[in-house]
């Protein structure tokens, strides 16, 4: 008894003791799995991991990494650091192709950005569209007029010397 009344435990080392007891009964579950305890959550081992850090800093920025190494959108929304954020659904965004999570990113420069790298990625122009800055947008469907040689997508460029550009090289 002396041996725990010295031993301090704290919230982590009780989460991973709890955690190993559900893995260890999930593991020997029947077939039955309608009573099986479910496994946690890429989010939770994220925040338990990276509860750890010293300040919210370095929380943010553990976030982020495990983030990167477990591609999980919810794992961003998490970060209170709005550039670490944005970083991370760039990031989440151009590994798993889905152009939604960058609507999700504050920044429109690193939107758009994250945007047009998967239009064209995807050589997909309804991606273009999304995308705020006019520069950026006719940018966007030039590549794809290039890519696909459809030049009836050069009718959705603004402006009026790369419209005729687009016409005249991308075929």
């Amino acid at each position: 008894m002396v041996f725990f009344s010295k031993l301090k435990l704290n919230r982590n080392h009780i989460f991973l003791g709890l955690l190993f007891m559900a893995i260890l009964l999930l593991s020997c579950a029947k077939s039955d799995t309608s009573k099986a305890v479910p496994a946690p959550t890429p989010l939770q081992l994220a925040t338990v991991q990276c509860e750890k850090s010293a300040n919210q800093s370095a929380f943010d920025k553990c976030l982020e990494n495990f983030a990167n190494a477990n591609p999980d959108r919810k794992i961003c929304g998490e970060i209170q650091n709005q550039l670490l954020r944005d970083t991370c659904f760039r990031k989440f965004a151009l590994a798993k192709q889905d152009y939604t999570a960058c609507g999700a990113i504050q920044n429109e420069f690193q939107q758009n950005a994250c945007y047009r790298s998967i239009a064209i990625s995807k050589n997909d122009a309804n991606i273009c569209g999304k995308i705020q800055n006019a520069g950026m947008k006719d940018g966007c469907y030039s590549s794809i007029v290039i890519s696909s040689q459809d030049l009836s997508l050069c009718d959705a460029i603004q402006t009026q010397g790369v419209r005729d550009d687009c016409y005249l090289y991308g075929a």
